[in-house]
């Protein structure tokens, strides 16, 4: 009896213990918090920086256990070679990839919708540029590698590949409501995308199946660092217009008050950034050869005095190499429109009516008596002939018809051509009286 008792508490704190562990790991379990899902947003013109910040979170999102990345896209420019590169890392992906297409997408919602693993799209979301993916000035494999590259992946997701040629070579886009076998999901917002998301089992490239867990997890968006904010604003074509008008105005600016050293540190900083962002999007050299003649001739306006006719023909020139300068066929849809390009025009039509009437009242001036002739001015840097001095509480060019003046010296106003003073040496006499305090 004593043996069948001892069998039975056995049994009951093997019981108990199986109890106990049962619920320390429903205790666990639910103590564990819910993968993350992280998402990233992908806007405007999409280069190296935006893809740089993306692929960051690929990296954080496989470290951190995510149960996804999400992009959410809503960009239709990009540059081909950078979005094939991204599209590589996430057919490579060790988690699942989910795209959100909405608008018109181009040729980055092509590359992109052809490699992840999931795509959604909203009803009326395109992909693919009206122009051919890859353009006749490019050789003919790269066209052939693209779309077998392309087909792969689509044909690697078990999603219909026949609109792959059509955007390769004919420039076609399509979208749900023309091609529904394009897309896995189709969802308005992303609320409803997550709905449908959950549940879903993704099988990825090292053969291992994923089950989305997207309702209850936290939704994450990694914060850009500041270089990626820097490079996505510094790849934007309108910023870029922005910064060369900028670098122009200063230029001119020096141009017209020389020595003050602000103004050119301000050109020389808005082309280098012009030039660092211009730098990582594919351009026509002609276009960008016609866009430096014209800058040259606006700041040439300001020294030569043409009464802004250069200004006015600088802008015409650098405004049609604008419109021309991204190579379209590398860069689908990377242009600057006409919008940006407005204040260009605007400047130099500006630039021309105030030569011309500065023309005017410099004409005018020479029949009417100026107040500053006979004002005697200190030499602030030399003459030899031109420099500047100071005179009636403000700094002038100046120009000495023979010799040269040191700073420190004073010389006399006697004309004046636009904003340039002319002046002369002192004579024996006027120094001597300037050195015994006599008007």
């Amino acid at each position: 009896m004593w043996q069948a008792s001892d069998a039975l508490w056995r049994r009951s704190g093997l019981a108990l213990l199986t109890l106990m562990l049962l619920g320390w790991s429903s205790l666990a379990a639910a103590q564990t918090p819910p993968a993350p899902l992280l998402v990233v947003p992908l806007e405007g013109v999409v280069a190296a920086p935006g893809f740089e910040r993306a692929r960051r979170a690929l990296n954080d999102a496989r470290a951190s256990g995510a149960t996804a990345l999400l992009l959410e896209v809503d960009g239709r420019a990009t540059v081909t070679a950078e979005a094939l590169r991204f599209a590589r890392d996430i057919v490579a992906a060790p988690l699942p990839v989910v795209v959100h297409l909405s608008g018109d997408t181009g040729a980055l919602g092509a590359i992109l919708a052809a490699a992840a693993h999931v795509v959604a799209m909203t009803p009326e979301a395109l992909i693919g540029h009206s122009r051919p993916l890859v353009g006749p000035a490019q050789p003919a494999s790269t066209a052939r590698e693209t779309s077998a590259l392309l087909a792969e992946w689509v044909s690697m997701r078990q999603r219909d590949a026949s609109w792959v040629d059509d955007v390769v070579y004919r420039g076609r886009r399509v979208g749900p409501a023309t091609l529904p076998a394009i897309t896995d999901v189709v969802a308005d917002d992303r609320a409803a995308l997550l709905a449908q998301l959950e549940g879903r089992r993704v099988m990825l490239a090292n053969g291992s199946e994923r089950r989305l867990t997207t309702l209850t997890a936290p939704l994450v968006t990694p914060e850009p660092t500041i270089g990626e904010l820097l490079g996505q604003l510094l790849t934007q074509p309108a910023v870029l217009v922005w910064l060369w008008l900028a670098a122009v105005i200063a230029a001119a600016l020096e141009f017209a008050t020389p020595g003050v050293g602000v103004f050119a540190a301000t050109a020389v900083l808005a082309a280098l950034a012009c030039a660092w962002g211009l730098n990582a999007l594919p351009f026509h050299g002609w276009a960008l050869a016609l866009v430096l003649v014209g800058t040259g001739l606006i700041v040439l306006d300001g020294a030569l005095a043409s009464h802004g006719l250069l200004a006015a023909a600088g802008s015409l020139v650098a405004a049609l190499g604008a419109f021309a300068l991204f190579d379209d066929t590398r860069a689908p849809g990377v242009i600057i429109d006409g919008f940006a390009l407005a204040p260009v025009l605007i400047a130099g039509g500006l630039s021309s009516i105030a030569g011309l009437v500065l023309g005017w009242q410099s004409r005018r001036s020479r029949h009417a008596d100026d107040p500053l002739i006979g004002h005697y001015a200190d030499v602030r840097q030399a003459c030899a002939p031109e420099g500047l001095v100071y005179v009636a509480g403000a700094l002038w060019r100046a120009r000495l018809a023979t010799g040269q003046a040191l700073p420190g010296d004073i010389v006399c106003v006697i004309g004046r051509q636009q904003l340039t003073l002319l002046v002369r040496p002192l004579d024996d006499a006027e120094a001597a009286a300037l050195r015994r305090g006599e008007p």
